[in-house]
């Protein structure tokens, strides 16, 4: 008895201690009770984007007005996370939640087209009861499943399975960043709007587009990355390394560079006059390092969490536009310590600016003849323009548009003439690449208005690049002149400003 009353006490003794040490006072925060998980359904928004896209054909004017529903997700601060490709040339941007059909304005607060993301923001307070910010995972999958969430047109939530198939360095149109991206496979329907992707409770990435059952997905570190950027206020962008490199692959090619049987590296083989090379790096180097990770024969590096993937990510994964990268190279059989200071990517950098985006294009008009910037927005006229676009323009471009003469420089393309007793002969001819205009050298429309403020002998003399369907064209200036009015009647041009 006296053995049985004593284990007794012995117990309540440990009891009463374990009940003072958990919970005679304040509650801990270890024990304080876990909050529910945020559900997808709280956490993505329907972003309906309205907008008008300009014609490069006709640049005065634009195109149809359309509508598009692209998916939300709501991140700290009241704002909303997109796929920003969507939000190009929009007008009028409103949100819904929860399925429910009423609408909210939304402001875009930041968008950057070379990752590509933007955050919006709504200023009713009524759009955010019930919505909560679901967390954007630290790393991603390699492998496995993982679930697409996104808002029906019906108002019905989706959620639907997909499989990683690999994580990769790449690019999300526009922009030609490249960036941390998982590739997904799945059946979903239209999908590649801005998706949702989930996994374990936690955002992995967010769909940019879709090519049969493959999504391409900005990885989560990509979504941290740019929305750290932004809360700091200082947004920067993600950088690009400014050249083109060659593989290394066969070893003769390796040894009269003077690489050892084990040593890694790629040979540089083109080095943008702008960027983050410029300057620093020099055709010819072997890149054999970046920030202590050698690089092998294929320009691959051994990630810490992933694997092997191209060592492009080196530049954008982790730093920023004003970081300072150290490399080695080998340069002409030494090898040699450099630093390179981070540069973003920008789309107007090179002569032939990548996009033309929320503005419309610019253009000159005399005597009916319609002079525009060369583009790869203007190149698009054509289908599969890489391919089928004028061959002297696609050579233009591969010789020119890497390193500019000056800050601005453009290449400028008769784009085509409007037909006018002014310019009667010519009115089969455009996509012609400008030379001179009443002699003087074109590398710009500045250049082009200025040249015609001087006519030669009373005539305006447009030249071209050799080996085009004509080589110069004439016009009477008074005569252009006199006929402007009627041509912008006739073909809805607006009067010059």
């Amino acid at each position: 008895m006296r053995r049985t009353s004593s284990l007794l006490l012995a117990l309540a003794l440990a009891l009463g201690a374990s009940a003072c040490a958990t919970g005679g006072g304040p509650r801990s925060a270890a024990a304080a009770p876990r909050p529910a998980p945020v559900s997808p359904r709280q956490a993505v928004v329907s972003v309906i984007v309205n907008g008008q896209d300009p014609d490069f054909g006709s640049p005065w004017v634009k195109g149809e007005a359309w509508q598009r529903r692209i998916n939300g997700l709501v991140v700290e601060g009241k704002r909303i996370l997109v796929h920003a490709r969507r939000l190009a040339n929009r007008t009028l941007v409103l949100v819904e939640k929860s399925g429910e059909s009423k609408r909210y304005e939304a402001e875009v607060e930041l968008v950057d087209y070379e990752v590509p993301l933007g955050l919006l923001t709504v200023k009713d307070p009524e759009f955010w009861e019930g919505l909560e910010p679901l967390r954007i995972a630290d790393e991603v999958p390699v492998e496995g499943d993982v679930t697409i969430c996104r808002w029906l047109d019906s108002g019905q939530f989706e959620e639907a399975r997909a499989v990683v198939k690999q994580l990769r360095v790449s690019t999300h149109f526009p922009g030609t960043t490249q960036l941390l991206t998982l590739e997904l496979s799945s059946p979903i329907n239209a999908s590649g709007w801005g998706e949702v992707v989930v996994s374990e409770g936690e955002v992995v990435g967010i769909t940019t587009s879709s090519a049969e059952d493959t999504l391409p997905t900005l990885a989560a570190p990509v979504l941290r990355q740019f929305l750290e950027q932004a809360e700091a206020g200082t947004y920067r962008g993600f950088a690009g390394h400014g050249f083109a490199w060659q593989r290394l692959t066969n070893s003769a090619l390796r040894q009269r560079l003077g690489l050892g049987p084990d040593e890694g590296g790629v040979r540089i083989r083109e080095v943008l006059g702008y960027g983050t090379a410029a300057g620093v790096l020099k055709v010819g180097d072997v890149l054999l390092e970046i920030n202590g990770h050698k690089i092998d024969e294929r320009g691959k590096f051994k990630h810490p969490e992933y694997g092997r993937l191209y060592f492009d990510v080196l530049f954008t994964d982790g730093v920023n536009p004003g970081d300072v990268v150290d490399v080695k190279v080998l340069r002409d059989g030494a090898r040699q310590d450099l630093q390179v200071t981070l540069q973003a990517n920008r789309p107007d950098d090179g002569v032939v600016p990548r996009y033309v985006i929320d503005q419309s294009p610019e253009y000159h008009e005399v005597g009916g003849l319609v002079f525009m910037p060369l583009t790869f927005d203007y190149m698009r006229q054509w289908q599969g323009w890489w391919e089928n676009g004028p061959l002297y323009l696609l050579v233009a471009i591969d010789a020119r548009n890497a390193n500019p003469t000056r800050p601005g420089e453009r290449m400028v393309v008769m784009s085509k003439v409007l037909p006018d007793a002014v310019n009667l002969g010519y009115a089969d001819l455009g996509a012609l690449l400008v030379s001179k205009v009443n002699g003087r050298p074109i590398l710009g429309l500045d250049d082009l208005r200025a040249a015609l403020k001087a006519p030669q002998d009373g005539f305006h003399i447009i030249e071209f690049d050799p080996g085009q369907s004509a080589s110069r064209l004439v016009l009477d200036a008074k005569a252009a002149e006199a006929a402007a009015a009627g041509i912008h009647q006739r073909y809805g041009l607006p009067d010059p400003q």
